[in-house]
């Protein structure tokens, strides 16, 4: 595998993403600004189904022997969507979305024309349960351009292309307030290493081997019931979730 790996300081983060030109629709968690690490906005999923989209838009008159399609595709934005800063658990939910999306020529547009540059985690939360369901803190599939912590600096950070396009965008579009690392295959795998993350004690597998009808027929899901509005909101935050439908306005 070729490493493509540079440093940035931290306090630099924002400057290099003000660099980029107008060709790029820059999204990032709220807490990059400060410097801080924290759970972000629902940045993902609002970049993948978009509210509202359009799918497609007609002619009222009547068409012309050169113009006889009614129906138009809309066209296509001219700049490249930069995911910055999500968490291994959000990359993930893109490439589960994809799954059954897999013939949504709309979806599949967004998705391969960004760069997903992923921030891996330093801890994991109680609530965290990506262990346990094949990824972790430190996975680092579904992303163009991994950004961690360095180890004993924590005014740097530490960027790695893993994709073509992740490694020609740190080149050319953040190069010049890069610092480019010697032995950066190493590094990465010190960096990596080096991190001790806790065992996950979640109770997923206590819950597979319980009865499952006991839990579907729950008294506390007749609470829930009681104060749904059915505004659909919690299918929309949930990162995996794509039971969505299409009305036609």
């Amino acid at each position: 595998m070729r490493y493509s790996v540079y440093r940035i300081e931290r306090a630099r983060l924002i400057e290099a993403l003000n660099m980029l030109g107008p060709g790029f629709d820059v999204r990032v968690p709220p807490h990059l600004e400060t410097g801080e690490s924290g759970p972000g906005e629902n940045m993902v999923k609002t970049f993948m189904f978009p509210q509202p989209e359009v799918l497609f838009t007609f002619k009222k008159a009547p068409p012309t022997a050169e113009d006889v399609d009614l129906l138009r595709e809309p066209s296509l934005p001219h700049t490249t969507t930069l995911l910055f800063g999500i968490r291994p658990c959000d990359a993930r939910s893109i490439h589960l979305n994809g799954l059954a999306y897999e013939e949504d020529t709309y979806f599949w547009r967004r998705i391969e024309g960004a760069i997903i540059v992923g921030y891996l985690c330093k801890t994991v939360l109680s609530t965290c349960f990506c262990q346990r369901v094949g990824s972790g803190p430190d996975d680092t599939r579904y992303m163009d351009v991994v950004m961690m912590d360095v180890e004993g600096d924590h005014d740097a950070l530490l960027l790695h292309g893993i994709t073509e396009k992740g490694m020609i965008f740190l080149s050319q579009e953040l190069g010049p307030l890069l610092i480019k690392c010697g032995g950066a295959k190493e590094e990465i795998e010190q960096g990596l290493g080096s991190r001790q993350y806790p065992k996950d004690t979640n109770t997923l597998d206590t819950l597979f081997s319980s009865d499952l009808m006991a839990l579907y027929n729950a008294p506390f899901w007749d609470q829930l019931k009681d104060g749904c509005l059915n505004c659909g909101i919690c299918t929309f935050r949930c990162p995996t979730c794509y039971c969505f439908d299409i009305q036609d306005e």
